[in-house]
């Protein structure tokens, strides 16, 4: 068996955007016996498997995952495969044509490294407003200049993204033993047009609750597709609630002391007063960070009082 899988994991994906994805990897420098191929279809509307030709590869298949959501398509992904390292590729990234060879040579150079990713460059269709910018670091924009290894659970540098993101086998496999006894961390990431996230930051955990490294690596590059709709200020404040949301779930999740604020009398009163120095676009993503806030607390209150313990 190869000592390396890809795992594309797809819900209803872009057509010209997906084809992107297959065709640098069809392009990879490293030989295709080297690597496997799985296509996870994520309960698309209409099955990729008479739409997608996985023929050129002879370690490529395509399967069918009908619980929705990006934890389950990795998670199957994970059961599907049998590479020692595994690659995640969205449906919307394109791989440089070296990335699957650098992969390897980075593992085979750091024993102790259990996950990590590298450059992700936003290719966008159209000029976003410059006001964006700011926001683009939530897109998994990311540029790496020196190569960086941690082994820490705390939120800090050399956080892999899941664009690319690569972990050892028995990386996925204890996270995929650790979410059966965690219905919160079985919750994030993205679930249809739900806009949750951090899976790919507790994959990357994972590999520290193992003792492993994480780290992020300049030789690793691959472009992030982005279309208009994902850059409009209404998307991005999705986006950005979504987001704090997730980090809130992920810090309760593994660690207890890690609790949102309440929201008291004192939490409101700074809340009114904070509303009436922002206007505008600035109140908006004020608002939205609030609103992850509560989210977080009410979640958390619900739990304590139906388990008298801490998130799971």
């Amino acid at each position: 068996m190869p000592p390396l899988s890809v795992i594309i994991c797809a819900h209803n994906p872009r057509p010209n955007y997906l084809k992107r994805t297959l065709q640098a990897l069809r392009e990879q420098s490293l030989s295709v016996e080297r690597w496997e191929l799985v296509l996870v279809d994520n309960a698309s509307d209409q099955p990729l498997a008479g739409r997608y030709d996985l023929a050129w590869h002879p370690h490529g298949r395509h399967v069918r995952e009908e619980n929705h959501g990006l934890t389950k398509a990795r998670l199957r992904g994970i059961a599907e495969s049998a590479g020692k390292f595994l690659v995640f590729v969205d449906d919307d990234n394109v791989l440089e044509a070296h990335y699957l060879l650098q992969v390897l040579e980075i593992a085979s150079a750091h024993p102790d490294l259990g996950a990590w990713s590298g450059n992700v460059e936003l290719r966008f269709e159209e000029p976003p407003p410059p006001w964006t910018e700011k926001f683009w670091p939530f897109l998994a924009q990311r540029t790496v200049e020196e190569d960086f290894l941690v082994c820490s659970k705390e939120f800090a540098p050399a956080c892999p993204v899941g664009a690319g993101l690569c972990v050892r086998r028995k990386v996925g496999e204890h996270y995929a033993a650790q979410l059966q006894q965690s219905e919160w961390r079985r919750e994030l990431d993205r679930k249809g047009s739900d806009l949750m996230s951090a899976g790919d930051l507790d994959l990357a955990f994972t590999a520290c609750d193992l003792g492993l490294c994480r780290g992020v690596f300049k030789a690793l590059r691959l472009q992030h597709l982005i279309p208009p709709e994902r850059v409009t200020e209404a998307y991005l404040l999705r986006l950005t609630e979504g987001i704090q949301l997730s980090s809130y779930i992920l810090e309760m999740s593994r660690d207890s002391k890690k609790i949102p604020p309440d929201t008291n009398c004192w939490w409101w009163l700074k809340f009114l007063c904070d509303c009436a120095t922002k206007f505008g676009r600035k109140r908006r993503f004020y608002l939205a960070n609030k609103r992850a806030q509560r989210r977080a607390r009410a979640l958390y209150d619900e739990l304590k009082s139906r388990t008298s313990t801490c998130p799971p």
